[in-house]
């Protein structure tokens, strides 16, 4: 059995004991793997899960040369009219460029977290995992405004709960949660 799916189980068993929205440290996991994994494994089990990452907006080789507006990227990945997307992105706590390619990494991992939030999944997995310091704690302080009502996932790299007190922030709806370790023959 693999480390990450050891880490997704161990995910999974803390969602069933939780009804909050959870921080999840996996120590040196691959964030990338756990967080696709455990969206394909709520969907199995009947839930709406979606990833949101900085490398949620991925450009196609013709947006280099004809350059994506960023609302219409919102407007469709949220399923909202262009109005209602250009008024969300106005309203998110850190400035997004029009143009989509032109944004740095942690507009782009607000912007997309923004937009999957719209759709109300039952599961938004999200991680802050290239983003800068300052770029994590605006959207983790900003996060329940961003995603009112939406159960979150927070997959990251802190080894345990205890560091995480000092570098996370704190939620009254976010648990802390440190997934199971132990690897498994």
């Amino acid at each position: 059995m693999s480390h990450e799916f050891t880490q997704v189980a161990s995910i999974l068993k803390q969602i069933e004991h939780s009804k909050d929205s959870l921080c999840c440290h996996i120590g040196d996991s691959d964030v990338f793997a756990v967080s696709e994994s455990l969206v394909s494994r709520l969907r199995t089990s009947g839930y709406t899960a979606h990833f949101a990452s900085l490398f949620t907006i991925q450009p196609r080789w013709l947006d280099h040369f004809f350059s994506k507006c960023a609302s219409n990227w919102f407007a469709r990945t949220a399923r909202c009219s262009r109005q209602a997307a250009s008024e969300i992105i106005t309203q998110l706590p850190v400035p997004v460029h029009e143009r989509l390619n032109c944004n740095a990494g942690n507009p782009r991992c607000i912007l997309a977290v923004a937009a999957i939030a719209y759709t109300k999944p039952d599961f938004l997995i999200y991680t802050t995992s290239g983003m800068d310091p300052q770029g994590r704690e605006v959207l983790q302080s900003s996060f329940h405004e961003i995603c009112a009502g939406v159960r979150a996932i927070h997959v990251c790299h802190l080894p345990d709960p205890i560091e995480c007190q000092e570098k996370c922030i704190e939620h009254p709806l976010m648990k802390c949660v440190s997934c199971s370790t132990e690897k498994t023959v």
